[in-house]
């Protein structure tokens, strides 16, 4: 039987969440609601085109609510206040006044759910953000809270939905063509985090996880000429991470580009002297370039560090025969 003489294995380390991830979404939907009759009436855009007076202090609104408890507008001017002064937990209880008082309004009911996910009760914002969803599908914060819950809870599935409809809407929002790729890249879906990563890239989403991504969803599919430009990018903003180098060097392996595959996996193996597959590949390398020695010093050094390469075993024995 040949030799299976190559280790092929892709990494696929990235975490979802990072410096562009949930959190900050919170935050700045936070910031940008700080206005809300504005901002629930007429929506992001509109608030944006608006002149608005500074926020009156907080007393204002309690005040407002002593004087008419069933107020829906007071009791929401509340909480939205409590919002905006950090004080999120306080902020709960003028919410669920303003809910009980309305429930039709789908703006109280999705702003609800997002002092829940401020307050990482991750489960209960899913349910507010679907109930202010029934009541006005086209609220695209609600998704975006519903998109971020869901990423909290580990439910990345459930995350696509919600953000196509948030990227039909908004094309040019990086950040969510970001999300949408790595989301089917952590759900091992390479070909379809393709597009959307090469998306994000293009509208530059600031994610340098991105280029990792789609260089390895490049890989997975085979294409490995394509793969080669985002996992060189990759490598350059994470060189001190070796899965970065070894992923170049497979892409280069594949294409019989035995050169330029060895320096990558001599540099993954420089940085996690302990890689025995990068050692494997590299010995891999050598031998077919013809240089027997550096090719059988690194099986040896991969069979030390990991016996059970059973592929690398053969490799050596044949080698050796030769």
């Amino acid at each position: 039987m040949q030799a299976i003489r190559f280790t092929n294995a892709v990494f696929h380390t990235s975490m979802i969440s990072g410096a562009t991830g949930p959190q900050v979404v919170v935050w700045n939907m936070l910031k940008t609601l700080r206005y809300f009759p504005l901002l629930l009436l007429l929506g992001n855009e509109a608030l944006q085109a608006q002149e608005v007076d500074p926020p009156l202090p907080l007393e204002y609104y309690e005040d407002a609510v002593k004087e008419n408890p069933r107020d829906f507008t007071a009791q929401l001017d509340l909480g939205v206040a409590f919002a905006n002064a950090g004080r999120y937990e306080d902020a709960l209880e003028p919410l669920n006044q303003a809910v009980q008082l309305n429930p039709q309004s789908a703006g109280a009911t999705h702003y609800l759910g997002l002092m829940y996910a401020s307050l990482q009760r991750f489960g209960v914002a899913v349910a507010y953000s679907k109930k202010a969803l029934t009541l006005d599908p086209g609220l695209l914060e609600a998704r975006m809270t519903l998109v971020n819950s869901y990423e909290n809870l580990g439910l990345y599935k459930e995350m696509i939905a919600p953000l196509r409809v948030i990227i039909k809407s908004r094309p040019g929002a990086a950040h969510y063509f970001s999300l949408l790729g790595s989301v089917y890249h952590r759900l091992g879906k390479f070909q379809e985090a393709i597009d959307p990563l090469q998306k994000a890239i293009l509208l530059n989403s600031g994610n340098k996880e991105d280029a990792k991504n789609l260089g390895e969803a490049l890989l997975a599919e085979g294409r490995y000429e394509e793969a080669i430009g985002p996992l060189k990018k990759a490598s350059r903003q994470m060189p001190e991470l070796a899965e970065m180098h070894y992923n170049l060097g497979t892409a280069y392996a594949k294409l019989d580009r035995f050169e330029d595959a060895a320096k990558s996996f001599a540099q993954a193996i420089r940085l996690s002297p302990g890689f025995a597959k990068g050692y494997a590949n590299l010995g891999w390398c050598h031998e077919k370039r013809g240089e027997k020695t550096l090719a059988v010093e690194n099986y040896r050094t991969a069979l030390d560090i990991n016996p059970d390469l059973k592929n690398v075993k053969r490799n050596l024995k044949l080698l050796l025969k030769k």
